[in-house]
C-alpha cells in the first residue's frame, strides 16, 4: 500500500490534475517544472515528519504552486489526519472511561456521600452564615468535583502517548484549515476539523465518563434542546447547567428549564437595569412580586434570587451559593428554574 507521500504516486496524480476542468474551463497543463517541485516539496514534506513548524512553511510554498498542486496537497493530508484523529477520539475515550473507574470506587462513593449529605445539611442551618458554607461548603464541593467527574486536561496528563496523538491531530488538522483557506472549500466541502470542535469532543467524552441516573441525562439533554427551540440565550442557559451541576453533586434532582420563568426573570433583570433598582420588589406595574412577574408572562413562581456584578452565570450562581437565603433558595424543593441577565444584573426564579 502506497504511503501518503509515495512519490511516483504524487507525479502521477499532478499529471492527471493537468487534464481537470476546474469551475467548467480548461485547467492549463502543468508545467514539468511545477510538477517535479511539487515531488520534491512532498519528500521535504514527509522529511519533517512531526515538526509541524517546520511543515508550515513547506505547505504554504507547495499552495503557491498553483490549485491543481494544492488540491493533491489537501487530498493528502486529509488522508493522513482522517485516522489519526479517529484514533485520538478512541484513545481519549478509553483513557477518560478508565480514569473514571478509578473514581468510581466503593470507598469513593461512600466519600461523596457523606461529603453531599454535609452540604445538604447547610440548608437546614437556622441560623446560616456565610463563614459556615465557606467552612463546611466549600472544600466538601471541591472534593465532589474531583470525585464526580473526569476533565479534559486529566485525561491528556495521564498519557503522554495520547498528547503526542493529539499534537500530531491538531498540527495536520491546521494543515488542512490552510488548504481549505487557499481552495476557498464551503464548510459542508471541507473535512469538518476545527480546534473548537477537537476541545468540544474531549469535555463531552470526558464529561460522559461518569454515569448519572439515565432519568438526569435525560432533563439535562432536554434542557439544552429546550433553550435552543425557545431561543434561551446562552448564558442563561448555562446557569441553569451550572446550577444543576450543583444540585447534582450534593444528591438533588436537577430542576427542568422553563423558558417562561427565564422571560420573567429576564424582565425583572431589565427592570432592575433600566429603572435603577435592585431588589425583589419592583415599581413597575403589574411586576411587583416574583409570582405576578411570573404570573405576567402565564407560568407560577415561588423564590427568587437575584444579583449584580457579572454577566457571567458562573459568577452569579457562586454568590448565591455563598449567600444564606440564596444558598437555601438554590437547594430548595423546585422542580423548574429559569435565569434572566440583562447587563450584569441576573435574576434567578424557581417553581414547583
Amino acid at each position: 500500500m502506497s504511503s501518503p507521500f509515495d512519490h511516483t504516486l504524487i507525479l502521477i496524480l499532478l499529471g492527471t490534475m493537468a487534464l481537470a476542468r476546474p469551475c467548467g474551463a480548461d485547467a492549463a497543463a502543468i508545467p514539468e517544472e511545477t510538477r517535479l517541485k511539487a515531488s520534491e516539496m512532498f519528500g521535504q514534506l514527509k522529511a519533517a515528519g512531526d515538526d509541524f513548524a517546520k511543515r508550515k512553511s513547506v505547505v504554504r510554498e507547495m499552495l503557491a504552486l498553483g490549485r491543481p498542486v494544492a488540491e493533491i496537497l489537501y487530498k493528502t493530508i486529509l488522508a493522513e489526519w482522517k485516522p489519526v484523529d479517529q484514533r485520538y477520539r478512541e484513545q481519549f475515550a478509553t483513557q477518560a472511561a478508565a480514569l473514571a473507574a478509578q473514581k468510581q470506587t466503593q470507598e469513593t462513593r461512600r466519600e461523596a456521600e457523606r461529603l453531599a449529605a454535609q452540604v445538604r445539611a447547610l440548608r437546614s442551618v437556622s441560623n446560616l452564615t456565610k463563614e459556615m458554607i465557606e467552612e463546611k461548603g466549600t472544600p466538601a464541593m471541591a472534593r465532589l468535583r474531583e470525585l464526580s467527574r473526569v476533565e479534559p486536561k486529566e485525561v491528556l496528563e495521564a498519557s503522554e502517548e495520547l498528547r503526542a496523538l493529539r499534537e500530531r491531530a491538531l498540527g495536520l488538522g491546521h494543515e488542512l484549515a490552510t488548504c481549505e483557506d487557499a481552495l476557498v472549500l464551503l464548510e459542508h466541502e471541507g473535512s469538518g476539523f476545527s480546534e473548537k470542535k477537537l476541545r468540544d469532543f474531549e469535555g463531552a467524552a470526558a464529561g460522559s465518563a461518569i454515569q448519572i441516573e439515565r432519568k438526569h441525562r435525560a432533563l439535562l439533554e432536554a434542557n439544552a434542546k429546550l433553550a435552543l427551540a425557545e431561543g434561551v440565550p446562552a448564558a442563561e442557559a448555562e446557569g441553569i447547567r451550572d446550577l444543576n451541576e450543583m444540585r447534582l453533586l450534593i444528591g438533588l434532582e436537577p430542576v427542568a428549564l422553563d423558558p417562561l420563568l427565564c422571560k420573567a426573570a429576564r424582565n425583572h433583570s431589565e427592570d432592575m437595569k433600566e429603572k435603577g433598582f435592585f431588589a425583589h420588589e419592583s415599581p413597575v406595574k403589574g411586576r411587583e412580586t416574583p409570582s405576578a412577574r411570573a404570573k405576567e408572562v402565564g407560568t407560577s413562581a415561588g423564590a427568587e434570587n437575584i444579583f449584580v456584578g457579572s454577566p457571567d452565570p458562573h459568577a452569579a450562581n457562586k454568590a448565591w451559593f455563598y449567600s444564606p437565603g440564596h444558598h437555601v433558595n438554590m437547594f430548595g424543593n423546585h422542580r423548574r428554574c429559569g435565569m434572566g441577565l440583562a447587563g450584569s444584573h441576573w435574576t434567578q426564579m424557581f417553581g414547583g
